[in-house]
């Protein structure tokens, strides 16, 4: 089985994260793709983030129609959430799958940086999404450098211009960014009030 694996804050999460889920699966032909929201991300540590459980009940809802499956694995376990303790998971559960890991160009970017980060190329290829055309150079460069320790695939999506920190400075603003269900959910729970 071919398996998707795509973290994130999801703070909260967004039409451009689902763009980037349906993206993936369908250029690389993913049987399967698992969302992980995070419980703290290690880049993130010192911001102020909503509370796990609302943004795992937020990414349910947001991709609640699709192929996907939400793993609350990194939410409960708690702490800082690692990719590579979240990969060692999955394969323990799908010994027998082809891993890819769905990043952002500004994660891929920064991979490098992340723990154990070579460990993680040992075991899962890496899809890049790219927004826009800005992104090709770069993340061909990036591709180049580690391309004898890893795959790296190159998604383009369409873009879709907001980010989380946009929605949450005023979500009735980019409500169309959102699905009616999260924007629903935001709402009822009085997230993102200032």
């Amino acid at each position: 089985m071919k398996l998707g694996i795509f973290g994130g804050t999801f703070d909260p999460p967004h039409k451009g994260h689902i763009n980037a889920v349906v993206s993936a699966k369908e250029s690389l032909s993913l049987d399967r793709v698992v969302v992980v929201p995070a419980y703290i991300s290690p880049f993130k540590v010192k911001r102020k983030i909503t509370e796990p459980s609302h943004r795992l009940e937020m990414t349910k809802l947001a991709f609640d129609t699709l192929f996907t499956d939400i793993s609350a694995y990194e939410v409960s376990k708690g702490g800082v959430s690692y990719t590579i303790d979240t990969l060692t998971y999955f394969r323990k559960i799908y010994p027998d799958s082809a891993y890819t890991l769905i990043l952002g160009t500004d994660a891929f970017l920064g991979f490098d940086k992340w723990y154990k980060y070579r460990e993680i190329i040992e075991v899962a290829s890496l899809a890049v999404v790219s927004r826009n055309s800005d992104d090709s150079e770069k993340i061909s460069e990036r591709a180049d450098s580690i391309k004898n320790l890893c795959e790296v695939f190159t998604v383009k999506v369409n873009p879709i211009s907001v980010s989380s920190t946009q929605i949450r400075e005023n979500p009735s603003e980019y409500k169309d960014y959102l699905t009616e269900n999260v924007y629903e959910y935001i709402e009822k729970n009085g997230l993102y009030k200032k």
